[in-house]
């Protein structure tokens, strides 16, 4: 699910937007082997099991007098083998 809104102010807009996800791994473990054909490929497995969960957030403003944006956005990825929080920041500039 992903709600949102925009909000005018004065000199630009802001974006505001939250972000649900659920879903299940059904199939096991995921397997992944990284070869060159010359040495001995390691071998990398994961190990998420049973229902996963996403929940994040972003707010953006956009500046349409220069064409500038920035953006801020976090959120976690949590289930019963593991949570995993992050955070982004960042600045665009369209032509």
């Amino acid at each position: 699910a992903r709600i949102g809104t925009t909000q005018k102010v004065k000199d630009g807009l802001v974006d505001y937007t939250l972000l649900g996800r659920v879903w299940n791994e059904f199939a096991g473990d995921n397997t992944v082997t990284i070869s060159d054909g010359v040495n001995p490929p390691p071998t990398f497995t994961d190990n998420n099991h049973g229902v996963l969960g996403e929940v994040s957030g972003t707010v953006t403003f956009a500046d349409t007098k220069t064409n500038l944006s920035t953006f801020i956005s976090g959120g976690g990825i949590f289930g019963a083998d593991s949570t995993t929080w992050d955070a982004k920041a960042g600045v665009r500039k369209e032509f």
